[in-house]
Formats: C-alpha cells, structure tokens, sequence
C-alpha cells in the first residue's frame, strides 16, 4: 500500500485523524501539543499519526491538503507548516 492509499484509509475508516509532529505524549510542537490538549479536553476518539515517522506520508499528506479532501476536513497552517484535522463524523 502506498502513503496516499494509506491515507485515505486511514482518514476514512476513523472519525477523527490528527496528523501530527510527534505523539500525543511526546509532541513535537506547539500546534501539535495544543490540538492533542483539545482533543483529549474534548474526550475525543481520534488516531494520531507522526508525520516525522514516515516521509513518503508527510509528503503525501501535504498533497492531500493541497488538493482537498472529499469528506469533511479542516486544517490549520502554522508558521508555514500545516497540520490537518479530519472529522469525518457528524
């Protein structure tokens, strides 16, 4: 499977994905730290996925964001860097 057939999986078969630098315990950035504060605050059920752990997803994660995504999607730019939040449900 490759990182875009991987993403789209990912983003489909779970109600809310946060690509992320870092993980939830260990995130590497401000963003990251305060969309896993939020998310946790809120109790939400969400798969976090480290973008510094793979390049291919990074790379390909940022070409999901630029074209779009068909499902519900928001995501946040941060200091030149984006970090998508998807919530696929209602």
């Amino acid at each position: 499977m490759d990182a875009q057939e991987a993403i789209k999986e990912t983003v489909t078969s779970n109600p809310v994905v946060l690509y992320m630098k870092g993980s939830p315990k260990f995130p590497q950035c401000g963003f990251s730290n305060l969309a896993t504060q939020i998310l946790d605050a809120c109790e939400a059920k969400y798969v976090a996925i480290d973008v510094l752990q793979d390049q291919d997803i990074r790379e390909r994660s940022d070409e999901v964001q630029e074209a779009g995504f068909s499902g519900k999607n928001s995501h946040s730019r941060h200091r030149g860097s984006w970090h998508p939040l998807y919530g696929l449900g209602d």
